[in-house]
């Protein structure tokens, strides 16, 4: 796959292409029990997925009884689509789902993927918004009509990954163990307070929905990757039994399964083009340079997924299940960019489209501003190597009960819950320069951007001596978040009533999340913007450095300069534990002691700057870019391997109580008339949050005629803030014939901001207007700070939604989904 965008207009103009590998996947699904296989006339065992998606109902209930001899049972995907049709058309607001087939197999490798089949859900297709160099070949974020505020459950219950956020990860979620996902679109008063977009239910199968038949299915797959050249294995096994005993009805389930994904990708960009004078006086917009590189991308993925069921009577069910998913995936990516706004070209012998923009040249060279003539230097070029690792792993263990008694009116279900999820990140980037000789060509008049250079060029991208190490740019993040939750729910039904039943419900849920992350810690490896030192890669010791070769980059449809050198993979592998040194014998006066650097201060020269203690190969790590950190007492704080200090931990607390009433309504089955539910939820949320804000010391600057210097501390900082809010909710629906169904609704839905934003932890510090003095001191100018606020309150959503649905054959529906949303305290 490819595309090359092409953003119009003559200022910002950017030019992408983007190319990811297809892969050529084999599925082998087997399925055994008691019914024979493929045969047309038989009963057939599979999960009961043809229940309504009644919100809160317990997952698990007695499916129905298995067809009869006489009956043709249709499985496999038709019957999936036949059992999501048939689920939306008998919920009780707006959902749509996507079930997995009787071999537990949804149609897709992940659920991201999954979620895309669903109309108004959309996924993010790069590693995160605003970030095109690294694409997600099966997507990352989700949104629902347009917003992120999407929560996530499991079995109808809360469910999250610990990553700042309030949702799961979609990504690492083992699709293999899910009976549907149901996605929806409006709200009731007994579904659990969140999402502003929407809701996304994982349901998992439970043994009781396999009539009391022992049930064996599984899945494989073998995924051959055309530029990954990689086979990715992928696989499920499901048993399951239930058996009568003395003391009642037990069923058995387990579930596990595995999948292995890799990828690469590839992209190439133009830099946003300037309006640049050439050297014939005229103005012409020419691209401030280029970017390209490539990503390899792997994960592994496993699930295990087991459930009991206890039936003592016919009225009372117990439910216990454990779920896990951990995904662990690695990336290792090459890229190379120049940018450069002094860059020109000679009109004489370059093209440009009616606009004045550049569209092919021989020559890109740094220009005199003065002359517009070339300067005759090396136009430079920047590059890293990229090393990502993460481990997340999200566990929940849930105890529920239904007891739903044949002979009464009333009807109670309770659950009890524990999610507790970890998450580990890692990730490193090198970085070096390296010379594009005096001038570089580019074409752009075919699809992909063509990149020349001279052979004199070429050949100096074999020598080590031509690079220079630059910046190192570690990321390290060790989160944890745990929820524990207790739910109870009465119902009472009405005979021969126009009022169906009445709902009530309560929950109590307290989440608790402690995030480490020390930043990107940009840290010099080298003083290219200030002469010499300068450290070579041929300074490296061996194996730390590499030649990278971009292999059959597009298909071999664009041109680039040629192979470069970059920090080796096993060197940025080691570089993430242990900070090995970068070197074998660094320059004379290179590395000197870890004291604060001063540069209005002669006694403690760049030279001896903290920036450049990391030249021992045992020696501490460096301190945090930028003016370092700083230890209460005032001392310097060096950070030693995987050590986190104050202002990189965050801490946050949520409790939330929450009640809620539900009143059904509607004509007997089978009869016209509006039908639906009114509702009202009530939820009182406590946020607390806690951690210590930064203040970085050594800023020297002048205010009220005083020099100042910032003292070098940490301050604990913390907040609580206690919310109540009312949410209500009133879902209509009529049906004026068999297959048409109109419904239409109003509710009010809530978003509480996300860990991040809630973050106590932060920096505070000054900016400053420089000195027009040759090394004078900056006048102060104003205060700066980044933190977040454990104050903010949730975000409220009101919706008004309408839907119109049709429903022909089996399998086939049609529906319009108009809506409206206003949004209040949203965080921007």
């Amino acid at each position: 796959m490819k595309a090359f965008v092409l953003n119009s207009g003559p200022r910002g103009r950017v030019a992408i292409a983007m190319r990811v590998g297809v892969s050529l996947a084999a599925l082998l699904a087997a399925g055994a029990g008691s019914a024979a296989w493929a045969q047309a006339e038989t009963q057939t065992v599979s999960p009961d997925t043809t229940q309504a998606a009644t919100p809160g109902q317990e997952v698990g209930q007695p499916a129905a009884d298995a067809a009869g001899d006489g009956d043709i049972v249709i499985t496999g995907r038709r019957a999936a689509l036949e059992a999501a049709d048939e689920r939306k058309r008998r919920s009780e607001t707006i959902v749509d789902s996507v079930v997995a087939d009787d071999a537990g197999k949804l149609p897709d490798n992940s659920i991201t993927e999954v979620l895309q089949r669903v109309s108004g859900v959309s996924i993010v297709r790069f590693a995160a918004l605003g970030d095109p160099d690294h694409y997600s070949v099966q997507g990352s974020g989700v949104q629902v009509r347009g917003l992120t505020g999407v929560a996530s459950r499991l079995n109808g219950r809360e469910i999250f990954s610990a990553n700042n956020g309030r949702a799961i990860l979609w990504s690492d979620v083992t699709p293999e163990l899910m009976a549907a996902v149901d996605v929806y679109k409006a709200s009731t008063a007994d579904l659990i307070e969140g999402g502003t977009g929407g809701q996304i239910d994982l349901r998992t199968k439970m043994p009781f929905d396999f009539n009391g038949k022992f049930h064996i299915a599984g899945t494989g797959e073998l995924a051959l990757g055309d530029m990954a050249n990689k086979a990715d294995p992928s696989g499920s096994v499901l048993i399951t039994d239930s058996f009568d005993t003395p003391i009642g009805r037990i069923g058995l389930l387990g579930d596990v399964a595995f999948s292995q994904f890799s990828s690469l990708s590839q992209f190439i960009r133009v830099s946003p083009y300037f309006k640049t004078k050439l050297s014939d006086g005229n103005e012409r917009y020419v691209p401030s340079g280029f970017a390209y590189g490539d990503e390899a991308f792997q994960y592994k993925r496993y699930g295990i997924y087991g459930a009991a069921q206890w039936q003592p009577a016919e009225s009372l069910t117990f439910t216990g299940s454990f779920f896990q998913s951990r995904y662990k995936s690695q990336s290792s990516d090459y890229g190379t960019q120049l940018d450069s706004q002094t860059l020109a070209v000679d009109p004489a012998s370059s093209s440009f489209d009616s606009n004045g923009l550049l569209t092919k040249t021989s020559a890109l060279f740094n220009r005199d501003t003065a002359t517009f003539a070339p300067t005759g230097g090396s136009v430079n070029s920047s590059g890293n190597k990229g090393f990502v690792e993460s481990n997340t792993r999200t566990r929940d263990y849930s105890l529920s009960f239904v007891w739903a008694p044949t002979d009464s009116h009333v009807s109670l279900k309770g659950s009890l819950q524990r999610v507790d999820s970890r998450q580990v990140y890692d990730r490193l980037d090198i970085f070096r320069d390296v010379g594009f000789g005096q001038s570089f060509g580019m074409d752009l008049t075919g699809d992909l951007p063509q990149i020349t250079v001279s052979p004199a060029t070429q050949a100096s991208f074999a020598d080590p001596a031509n690079y220079f190490w630059t910046a190192s740019m570690p990321h390290n993040e060790r989160n944890k978040g745990r929820l524990d939750s207790g739910q109870l729910d009465a119902e009472y039904t009405f005979d021969n009533s126009f009022f169906r039943s009445v709902k009530v419900g309560g929950r109590y849920a307290k989440r608790t999340e402690r995030d480490l992350s020390n930043g990107y810690n940009w840290t010099a490896l080298g003083r290219g913007w200030n002469g010499d030192p300068q450290l070579t890669y041929a300074n490296a010791a061996p194996g730390d450095v590499a030649s990278h070769a971009f292999k059959d980059f597009f298909r071999g449809n664009t041109t680039l300069p040629g192979n470069l050198m970059f920090a080796s993979e096993d060197l940025a592998s080691r570089f993430n534990e242990n900070r090995t040194g970068l070197v074998t014998a660094p320059p004379a006066g290179f590395c000197g002691p870890a004291t604060v650097d001063d540069d209005n201060n002669p006694a403690t020269p760049n030279v001896a700057s903290p920036l450049y203690s990391n030249c021992s190969s045992k020696g501490q790590l460096p301190v945090t870019g930028y003016g370092g950190q700083f230890n209460p007492d005032g001392t310097l704080a060096i950070r030693p391997v995987g050590f986190v200090l104050p202002g990189d931990q965050v801490n946050n607390r949520t409790e939330n109580i929450a009640g809620y009433a539900l009143l059904r309504f509607g004509p007997e089955e089978g009869a016209r008339g509006i039908s639906g539910n009114v509702g009202v939820r009530v939820v009182h949320i406590e946020n607390e949050g806690s951690g210590f804000i930064q203040q970085n010391g050594g800023t020297v600057f002048i205010r009220d005629g005083a020099q100042v210097t910032l003292a070098n501390t940490f301050l604990a900082r913390g907040g609580k803030a206690d919310f109540t809010r009312v949410l209500p909710s009133i879902n209509l629906e009529y049906s004026p014939t068999d297959r048409i169904k109109v419904r239409g609704g109003y509710n009010i839905t809530m978003d509480l901001p996300s860990f991040n934003a809630l973050r106590a932890s932060g920096s505070i510090g000054v900016a400053t207007t420089p000195s027009q003095t040759p090394g004078g001191i900056g006048t102060f100018n104003n205060f700066t700070a980044d933190t977040g606020n454990p104050l903010l309150k949730p975000t409220l959503s009101n919706n008004v939604d309408l839907s119109l649905e049709y429903y022909g054959r089996a399998g086939t529906s049609f529906h319009l989904a108009p809506f409206y949303k206003r949004l209040t305290n949203l965080p921007i």
